[in-house]
């Protein structure tokens, strides 16, 4: 999940992966697919009117300017022979007013007049590109086209930007709830700044990946294929045309297949680049307290500068590639297609084609030519989305750690652990053995040095961690039988760091629940001790607490976060060191208001200050993940020479 930050990565991505990617992704997007379709259709529309532009300008040359007549000699197809009957007989100025009104029709319509791409308008809607792949990719995930203009034009890019849209808002929702089912121990193991640039950017090539799998080959591809039917059937007398068109169209299809390997490692190499880049920038302002404490804004600056130097560096190689690329394309297209007008030249110099018909085949090779780059280019990109899509379904593949199952009992009466062990990924155990039981009307204290399992023991609770060995059995139902969601439905964890979100007092308090009225969160507030958070502060509840809650103490933000927890009321509370950075005075509160909740509650408590814990109904002792004492505050300093006892005398 994490970048490596040489730019190597993981290993290079093979055509058969590739492949399964792209089609993976034709799988996810089946919901899209009567939208894609009507896309087609829309691109089809653009093609016919591609394909009508010619003639309009033929009529005008062959028979206004040069007067030839209409009859079973000229060349047209026979599509078009009854609208052209409409012309037959008329005079000069008819055949020109008529030619000019359908002209006018297809400028209204599709912003389309003349013989050429010159004469015709199109568009592609997107934001402004940078040169990185982020940028790049924000822009596929919001771009739009069509290949006419005109109303018709109009309508066509914002149903794109539309699809566009929707597609990759689909998949960047889809992956991001994927990443918060994750297990706690695979956020440790990750950077945010990958994640994000996974969800942000990678995402994109979702739609880049299935407009060309999808649109690009049911456009691009078959219209080229009518173009060269078109040219045969027009032109077979002349059978070096065909053949020239033929050739163009082989050019296009197999050009660019030695190039797909170089454009999947570099594009794979910039994205690694981007999240690093990312990475260092997320780090950097998310500690930016700590990195002005300690003096270390120069060696941030340089390590971010760095990261974003080489994103560009691994950018500009993929696009030195395609530059090489290009002309492998371009030249030959451009050599046959030059070759074919010469052709065309000579025959009307011979008289054995017409002005107006030289009109037509210049306009139909110079589609063909366009045509046929397409299809080269529809592989090029394909293989840079592929990197995006892998990226993307690799994270999308990880173990998930909610695993469906059967609803925890509610209200939940009881959560026992038996004989649980605990090993990190790849790393030693950290619990051992460790049974506890935890009910209404109970208060369990884990207490013990700084690194001895407190809170592995307590996140085992509600199913953030998996035990390695042992069980844990809510109201006797084994754990891993049940839905870990529906568990933390019953369970309200207040971790030691406050984890607040920019927002207001109430914004922060409606995350525990979204239906909470002013009194309740007024009342958990004053559980909590924490009623100063809005009191004699402008626009109380909606006052806002900054970024981390930034604009509050660090008191404040503990305060604000059990009440937070308070506020759920869930039948089981765990606190992890509620009022590590409270005063005595309020500390004094806080115990009263916990064992308060004792009363109808199950609450798991862990404290350094020992004096929170003397009333608890249980005390484990914990060091090195075993649970070496266990009972009441009388009975632990009973033992001579126990740790407890000594771990209170020293605090004593």
């Amino acid at each position: 999940m994490s970048p490596t930050g040489d730019g190597s990565g993981p290993p290079e991505i093979s055509m058969g992966r590739a492949v399964r990617d792209l089609a993976r992704a034709l799988g996810w997007v089946r919901p899209f697919w009567p939208r894609l379709l009507a896309k087609v259709g829309l691109l089809w529309l653009g093609l016919l009117v591609l394909l009508l532009l010619p003639w309009p300008v033929k009529i005008l040359i062959d028979q206004y300017i040069v007067g030839l007549p209409f009859d079973q000699t000229t060349r047209v197809p026979e599509l078009l022979r009854p609208l052209l009957a409409l012309l037959i007989g008329t005079s000069p100025e008819q055949t020109l007013a008529r030619v000019a009104g359908l002209q006018l029709l297809l400028v209204f319509l599709v912003g389309a007049a003349g013989a050429d791409a010159a004469q015709r308008s199109s568009a592609t809607v997107g934001l402004g590109n940078g040169v990185d792949q982020a940028s790049t990719t924000e822009n596929q995930a919001n771009a739009g086209f069509t290949l006419i203009g005109g109303l018709i034009g109009l309508a066509d890019v914002r149903y794109t930007i539309r699809l566009t849209q929707d597609m990759n808002h689909a998949l960047r929702t889809k992956l991001l709830s994927r990443l918060l089912h994750q297990p706690l121990t695979r956020h440790y193991d990750g950077t945010v700044g990958d994640a994000i640039y996974r969800i942000m950017y990678d995402t994109a090539s979702i739609t880049e990946g299935v407009y060309q799998i999808v649109l690009s080959p049911l456009a691009s591809i078959p219209f080229a294929a009518v173009l060269v039917v078109l040219l045969a059937s027009l032109f077979g007398d002349h059978p070096i045309i065909p053949a020239l068109a033929f050739s163009l169209l082989g050019v296009g299809l197999i050009g660019t297949a030695p190039f797909a390997a170089a454009i999947r490692r570099w594009s794979r190499r910039s994205r690694v680049q981007g999240a690093d880049a990312t990475a260092a920038l997320e780090e950097g302002l998310h500690n930016v307290a700590a990195v002005q404490a300690l003096g270390a804004e120069a060696h941030h600056r340089a390590h971010f500068e760095r990261a974003s130097w080489a994103t560009f560096t691994h950018w500009f190689r993929l696009v030195l590639v395609i530059l090489v690329l290009i002309p492998v394309i371009a030249v030959p297209v451009l050599v046959l297609v030059g070759y074919g007008l010469r052709q065309g030249v000579e025959l009307v110099i011979a008289q054995q084609m017409s002005p107006g018909d030289f009109t037509v085949l210049l306009a139909y090779f110079l589609m063909l030519g366009s045509a046929c780059y397409d299809v080269g280019s529809i592989w090029l990109t394909v293989q840079g989305a592929s990197v995006g899509l892998h990226r993307v379904f690799e994270m999308m593949d990880l173990p998930d750690a909610d695993v469906v199952g059967r609803a925890c009992p509610s209200p939940l009466r009881s959560i026992r652990l038996e004989r649980v062990s605990y090993a990190y990924p790849r790393g030693p155990r950290v619990v051992h053995d460790v049974d506890l039981v935890l009910e209404p009307g109970r208060l369990v204290a884990l207490v013990g040095p700084a690194g001895a399992g407190k809170s592995t023991i307590a996140q085992l609770v509600p199913g953030f961690l998996h035990p390695a060995n042992g069980r844990v059995l809510y109201d006797e139902q084994d754990g891993t039988t049940l839905d870990p969601r529906t568990i933390r439905r019953e369970v309200a964890y207040v971790f030691q760091e406050s984890a607040l979100v920019a927002g207001s007092v109430a914004d922060n308090l409606r995350r525990a629940r979204p239906d909470a009225t002013e009194a309740e969160m007024r009342a958990a507030l004053g559980r909590a001790s924490a009623l100063d958070v809005v009191d004699g502060r402008p626009g109380g509840l909606d006052a806002p607490v900054g970024v981390a809650g930034g604009k509050l103490s660090l008191g404040q933000r503990q305060r604000l976060a059990l009440a937070r927890g308070l506020l759920r009321e869930t039948p089981v509370i765990i606190l992890d060191e509620p009022t590590s950075a409270l005063d005595r005075d309020t500390e004094t509160r806080i115990e009263r208001a916990l064992y308060d909740l004792r009363e109808d509650h199950a609450v798991l408590l862990i404290a350094h200050r020992l004096s929170l814990v003397r009333r608890a109904d249980e005390i484990l002792y914990v060091d090195g993940g075993h649970v070496l004492e266990r009972g009441t505050h009388e009975e632990l300093m009973a033992q001579p020479g126990g740790a407890y006892r000594r771990l209170v005398e020293m605090q004593a």
